[in-house]
């Protein structure tokens, strides 16, 4: 089993009792590519979610980021790199999921682009949301991708299920008790990010 193949393998999948399709839970520094008609399911509050499809050859996938940079997982390689480390970051979340789907097959020029997310849940200062929000409107546009739906911002959480096969996003606005579980679960992972050096053992560079 390939590297990619076991980190699948872990993510959680449960079936759908209305569609009957096979649904794949994408967590925080998480990502997921399939040709499979699957739907993939997650659950966002300042973090940003992209959903990514060559309608063409019919490869999608959805990552779901919690911090817009980090100069040290741009600069290492999958290969040294625990992949939910380094997808917790933006700048590494995107370029990972967009390689993965070009190496399916998949053409930049073709991808379909939607985003969701970037609320300001925590309520803090920094406001992670908005700061989410700014890196990946202007990464996009950087390079040149066309975003055809986005719901971003705003101060609630987001349920959201991704359809492989006909590249349709379904959001659902959850309420204060599911927003409020959203909440404590982001600030345990701010504080891990804090306390675990993105590459582990591996000495890092800024």
């Amino acid at each position: 089993m390939s590297r990619q193949n076991a980190y699948y393998e872990r993510l959680h999948r449960i079936p759908c009792n209305k569609t009957g399709k096979r649904m794949v839970k994408v967590g925080t520094g998480d990502y997921y590519i399939s040709s499979q008609d699957e739907h993939i399911v997650t659950v966002l509050g300042s973090c940003i979610a992209a959903c990514i499809r060559d309608p063409y050859v019919g490869v999608a996938g959805m990552n779901h980021f919690m911090l817009p940079l980090s100069q040290c997982a741009a600069n290492l390689s999958v290969s040294v790199l625990n992949p939910s480390d380094a997808n917790r970051y933006g700048n590494y979340a995107m370029e990972h999921l967009i390689n993965e789907i070009l190496k399916l097959g998949g053409r930049k020029n073709r991808l379909e682009v939607k985003l969701f997310g970037g609320s300001n849940l925590l309520k803090d200062r920094y406001d992670v949301g908005r700061h989410n929000i700014e890196f990946v409107e202007n990464y996009l546009r950087t390079e040149n991708m066309l975003v055809l739906a986005k719901d971003l911002g705003g101060n609630f959480s987001r349920r959201i299920v991704y359809r492989l096969k006909d590249g349709v996003v379904l959001v659902k606005k959850l309420g204060l008790v599911d927003s409020n579980k959203v909440v404590r679960e982001e600030k345990q992972h701010l504080l891990s990010i804090n306390k675990k050096p993105v590459g582990g053992d591996v000495e890092l560079f800024d």
